[in-house]
Order: C-alpha cells, then structure tokens, then sequence
C-alpha cells in the first residue's frame, strides 16, 4: 500500500451535510476505454448514499447518454441521485461534427465538451510530458488534431453550428475542454456575441490551458461559468499537484457566483470520489469559505446549468 492509498483508507467523511444536494459535474467512470475506479452505476449508487443530487459521466471517447439513462431507469430507478450523459467532440465522436451533438442531446446528454484528447494542446502537452492516463488494454488511437480555430484565426464554423444547436436546449452546456486557451477564447467569446453566457463552462482554466490571469478576468467579466476540479488539489489525491491556498485564490479569482466545483475522479489509481470531494469541501472551508458559498458551487450553480433546479 503506497502513500495515496494509506491517505484514503484513513479519510473518513466529514461534511456528509454538504455532500447532500451535491452535483459533480466532472466524474471519468466506466465503461471507458482508459481503467477507471468504477463504473456508472456503482458511482450512483455509492452517491445515493450521500444524498447526491446528480453526477455527470464524462468519457474522452464514447458518448454516455444512453448508460446514464439505463442506470436511471433500472439500478437506481426511484433514487435522488440522478447520472447526468456527456459527450466529449474528439475524434471518436466524429470531432466537431454537429451531427454527434444533435444526437448525443437526443440520447440525453446535457454537457457537450470541445476536444479533450484530441485537442492540439492536448496533445503538445503530453508531448511535453504532461501526466495523463493511457488507454486499457492494449488500445492504441492516433489522434489527429482538432482545432477550434480556422487559418484565419476565426472560430470554426462548425463551432458556431454547434453553438447553435446548444443554444436551442436551455438545459445543455458547451465546455470547452483541453484547447489552447487562446483558441478556447474565440469560441467563449463568439457564444457571448450569441447569448449564451449561461451556456459556456470554461473547465479547469488551470490545468493543461495554463490561462493567464488577464484572460480568467476577461471571462469572468463577460459573465460564463468557470469550472475549477479538485483532483490536482486534493490531498488525499494521487494527482494531488497545488495547495488549497491555490484553488480558494483561483475561486477568489472567479468569484462564487461564476464557480461552479467539480473534481474530475474516477481514475483508477485515484481516490474514491466521494471522499476526495469531501476533502475538497475540508479543505475550502479552512481557507475561509462558508458553507453556504460551498453549496452555492456545488449545487445551487450547477443545478442552475443543468436545468435540475
């Protein structure tokens, strides 16, 4: 047993009020093609236990409406905890293809993620040495680069096809995924120019998009949501990277009325994630944030977002 693993087994949940009501908007569970913690329908059930309110199944490669649905239907059928579909427009999802969106929102998904692994800045970065899981088994798949932006510098016009059809479900979110974070400014600010403010989740600012601050601000001011996860913060956490000093200051930076938190578990070698996001409640609370902004960012915001209110 390393390190990690004595952290999690000795952490016991401590803000079980807090968990209850709760919607984890970012969670990597099975089926995946990468090893993951568990599968949908053990996460449900173990949220269930804490009076979650709802957690979203996102996967780099497959879309994950129709499991969610199947879990809703059957193993928790008459639960609280509902599980919540995305997709994630890489390359096996047929990339920026508004087609796969009009469909991954049919089969009930209700994040719909810009390139994630098969992003170009994904990719230089791994390049470069950044940690990310590999896939299982012996999958190998060559990503080519999807970018967000035309020759021009202009937004793709498939972004803005796409935008469109988001636009037409209130209760759907665009993120905007692993992109350069200059390139994911093009779509933030085309979506504001269309009046979708509310429909725009920058997630994880910090990780892998390096934003500066000057660029966080002008997001902040035109008015999108700001996703901050925990799993680089965490300290019962094998990605465990920066301090809770870190994320309160990046929250700060966002403000609570902008944030909504997320944790981004489900690895496999990664703590269990209802104690790793308890952790991060611990740890926000002792940099000074009060329950009640807690529950404003991870429940009261993103129930807003999802249309669960």
């Amino acid at each position: 047993m390393d390190h990690y693993e004595k952290l999690e087994q000795a952490y016991n949940i401590q803000h079980g009020d807090l968990l209850e009501g709760i919607i984890d908007m970012h969670l990597h569970v099975a089926p995946s093609l990468m090893a993951r913690k568990c599968d949908v329908a053990d996460l449900v059930l173990r949220c269930e236990q804490f009076g979650y309110k709802a957690v979203v199944y996102k996967d780099h490669h497959m879309m994950t409406g129709p499991a969610c649905t199947m879990v809703n239907d059957h193993v928790n059928k008459g639960g609280r905890c509902k599980a919540i579909g995305a997709v994630c427009l890489n390359n096996t999802n047929g990339g920026l293809n508004p087609y796969s969106v009009l469909a991954a929102i049919s089969a009930g998904c209700r994040v719909v993620w810009l390139p994630t692994v098969s992003a170009q800045n994904h990719i230089n970065a791994v390049l470069k040495g950044t940690s990310f899981p590999k896939l299982a088994n012996g999958v190998v798949i060559r990503e080519e680069a999807v970018r967000l932006v035309d020759e021009a510098g202009s937004v793709r016009k498939e972004i803005v096809e796409i935008l469109e059809i988001v636009k037409e479900h209130p209760s759907v979110i665009l993120a905007t995924g692993h992109g350069d974070c200059h390139e994911i400014n093009t779509v933030v600010e085309q979506a504001c120019k269309m009046g979708m403010q509310k429909q725009i989740m920058v997630d994880h600012p910090d990780f892998m998009l390096c934003t500066p601050d000057d660029l966080l601000r002008h997001w902040v001011e035109l008015g999108v949501w700001i996703e901050w996860c925990g799993t680089m913060y965490c300290e019962i956490s094998r990605h465990h990277s920066w301090t809770y000093e870190q994320m309160a200051a990046n929250i700060r930076a966002s403000g609570v009325r902008q944030t909504i938190i997320s944790t981004d578990f489900g690895q496999k070698d990664n703590a269990d994630p209802v104690k790793g996001l308890d952790n991060v409640l611990d740890g926000l609370l002792r940099q000074g944030f009060s329950k009640e902004e807690l529950r404003l960012m991870t429940s009261t915001n993103p129930s807003s977002v999802l249309g669960l209110d």
